[in-house]
C-alpha cells in the first residue's frame, strides 16, 4: 500500500503542477475559451491510462508458475528502470522545463488554439498516467491488488487536494524539499523492486542465487507480518534474502548516488537556478 500511495502521490503531484501552469498561463493570457480544452485533455488522458493499467494487470494476473514470475520480474525490473529515468531526468532539466514549457504553452494558444491545448494537456497527463499505470502493475506483484490499488487511490487523492489548495489558497510548497525528500524514498523504492525482480528470477532459475539465504532475520522482524509486509512493499525487505538480491540492491543504490553526485559536480551550463515554489508561475 506505502508502495502504490508513494508512486500515486508522486505521479499526481507532477500532473498536477504541469496542468496548473497550463491553466496559469492560459489565465495571464485571457485565453478562458481553452480551459475546457485542458479539461478534455486531462480526461481523455485519464481514460487511457486506467485502461492501459487494467489490460496490462489483466495480462500479468492470468500468468502462472514460471510465466508469472518472469511476468512479475520483468515488470518489477523496467519499473525500476522507468523510476531511475525520470529522477535523472528530472534533475537535469529542473532548471529549464518551467519556462520552456510556459513559452511552448503561449505560442500553442496563439497559434493552434484548442487542439494545440487540448494536446498540451493530454501529453502532459498521458505520461504521468502511463508511468503510474506501470509502476502500479508493479505495486500489484510487489505487494498485494487491494494494497496496491488503495495505494494508489490515496496517493491520488492527496495529490489532487495538495494541488487543489496550491492553486486556491496562499500555500506555497518548497519544491527543492519536495522533490529531493520524493528522489530518496523512490530510489531506495527502485532499489527494494531491484531486489524483488532478481528474487522472482532466482525463483526461475535464470539468475544463480549464489547464497540462498545469505541471512535469516524472520526472528527480528517476520516478513509476513504488518511491518515486515509495509517495508518489503516500499524498500523490498526480505528476511531471507539471496546474496544475488542483496548484490543487485547495493549495487543499483550506489550506481544512482553515483551518479547523482556526479551531476552535481559536472560542469553545467544552466542559466537559472532550479525553480522554487516562487518561481514557478501558477494561477
Amino acid at each position: 500500500m506505502l508502495l502504490g500511495y508513494l508512486l500515486a502521490f508522486r505521479e499526481g503531484f507532477e500532473a498536477a503542477l504541469l496542468i496548473g501552469m497550463v491553466l496559469g498561463v492560459l489565465r495571464r493570457m485571457r485565453r478562458s475559451d481553452l480551459v475546457a480544452a485542458v479539461w478534455q485533455g486531462v480526461g481523455a488522458a485519464t481514460a487511457v491510462s486506467v485502461f492501459g493499467a487494467a489490460a496490462f494487470l489483466t495480462l500479468g494476473l492470468s500468468l502462472e508458475g514460471r510465466m508469472e514470475n518472469f511476468f512479475a520480474g520483468t515488470t518489477m525490473l523496467l519499473a525500476a528502470l522507468a523510476v531511475t529515468g525520470m529522477l535523472l531526468w528530472m534533475f537535469r532539466r529542473a532548471s529549464i522545463l518551467p519556462p520552456s514549457l510556459e513559452n511552448y504553452i503561449q505560442t500553442a494558444a496563439r497559434r493552434q488554439g484548442r487542439k494545440a491545448i487540448f494536446g498540451v494537456a493530454f501529453v502532459s497527463v498521458l505520461r504521468e498516467g502511463t508511468e503510474l499505470a506501470f509502476f502500479s502493475v508493479a505495486a500489484v506483484f510487489a505487494s498485494t491488488p487491494t494494497g496496491a490499488l488503495l495505494g494508489a487511490l490515496f496517493g491520488l487523492a492527496t495529490a489532487f487536494l495538495l494541488g487543489r489548495l496550491w492553486f486556491t489558497t496562499t500555500l506555497r510548497l518548497d519544491l527543492h524539499c519536495f522533490f529531493r525528500v520524493s528522489g530518496v524514498l523512490l530510489t531506495l523504492l527502485a532499489a527494494g523492486l531491484v531486489a524483488q525482480s532478481i528474487h522472482e528470477f532466482n525463483a526461475i532459475g535464470w539468475i544463480p542465487a549464489i547464497v540462498d539465504p545469505i541471512w535469516n532475520t524472520n526472528g527480528l522482524l517476520n516478513a509476513h507480518s504488518f511491518v515486515g509486509e509495509a517495508l518489503g512493499a516500499f524498500f523490498g525487505y526480505n528476511s531471507r534474502p539471496s546474496l544475488s538480491e542483496v548484490l543487485a540492491y547495493g549495487i543499483y543504490f550506489i550506481s544512482v548516488v553515483w551518479e547523482v553526485r556526479r551531476l552535481k559536480t559536472a560542469p553545467t551550463t544552466r542559466s537559472a537556478q532550479p525553480p522554487s515554489s516562487t518561481d514557478i508561475s501558477l494561477p
